[in-house]
């Protein structure tokens, strides 16, 4: 039995030199038309239905008991599968951690929005994840997802803007901010009330729960479309790649703000942000962001 895919089929193969991705020396852009045909070369258009079991360690809720739920290979995601389980569980999961129904198969972490590709266990990760080896991971998915999301906004805000690969700068996450590198604004600073529209934008995504769409590549695939990262992500239409998972939703970051620019080979964007459900003053908050300028100001 054949399932009709959700997804759109373009009607061309689409190839290396024609595939929607502009790429040069400091630059490579992307589009929803590439991230659709990604989609179905990776998980497939028109699919057989194969049913598979995923394992969700500690599954149940309030109890440390697993839970094994029915998904569609290539087309349940982690996050369908967790609303089994809870739908509280699933909107507040950050990353899942996969463990391959093989014994040769290492364990990986995974985007919560990533389809499930075979049987498995999967282990829910939530900001409040105390173990001590995946806090780390953890707190890298979320800014690689802020530099993501402020992509996004930086794009939507100026026009013939050219950001810099995330997979090929500086993240600076270790100095407590995130930075986005673009080209295209004729060396010219954007101003405070720019900045302003730019923090207004990013507050309409948080609020609007936008999911972090994801296609993870295999190395020939990525070679194969040039593409610099094992993923491309797609957040309301805007795509990029990356290099690691990234988290749910925008409904995940809490406070955010792109606190000031700089140029340096083109203009650079900094911010800070935190996760939701890390309540802090407004004074604290305020620490934080001016921690952060310090910082970058010695770039």
């Amino acid at each position: 039995m054949r399932a009709r895919s959700s997804y759109r089929c373009l009607t061309t193969k689409v190839k290396v030199e024609d595939a929607n991705v502009i790429q040069g020396a400091s630059q490579q852009v992307f589009d929803s038309e590439l991230f659709d045909h990604l989609r179905n070369v990776v998980y497939g258009d028109e699919r057989t239905i194969d049913k598979i079991v995923v394992t969700l360690e500690n599954g149940t809720q309030g109890e440390e008991k697993n839970l094994e739920v029915l998904a569609n290979r290539n087309l349940s995601s982690h996050y369908d599968c967790l609303l089994h389980s809870s739908s509280l569980l699933a909107d507040n999961c950050a990353l899942v951690k996969v463990h391959p129904d093989s014994f040769s198969a290492k364990t990986y972490l995974r985007s919560v929005n990533a389809p499930v590709t075979g049987v498995c266990n999967i282990t829910p990760l939530t900001f409040e994840c105390t173990e001590s080896d995946l806090i780390e991971d953890i707190n890298q998915a979320f800014w690689r997802s802020c530099r993501v999301l402020a992509s996004a906004v930086v794009a939507r805000t100026f026009n013939d803007v050219r950001l810099r690969p995330l997979t090929s700068s500086t993240s600076h996450f270790s100095d407590g901010f995130f930075t986005v590198n673009a080209d295209g604004l004729s060396d010219v600073l954007p101003s405070r009330n720019e900045l302003s529209v730019l923090n207004s934008m990013a507050r309409r995504f948080l609020q609007l729960n936008v999911p972090f769409e994801c296609v993870n590549l295999s190395p020939s695939q990525a070679q194969e479309y040039n593409i610099n990262g094992d993923s491309l992500v797609r957040v309301d239409g805007f795509v990029t790649a990356v290099e690691g998972p990234v988290i749910r939703s925008t409904k995940l970051i809490g406070d955010f703000k792109i606190f000031d620019t700089k140029l340096r080979d083109g203009v650079t964007f900094a911010g800070v942000a935190l996760p939701r459900g890390q309540s802090t003053s407004n004074y604290a908050w305020n620490l934080i962001v001016q921690n952060g300028m310090r910082k970058f100001s010695h770039l």
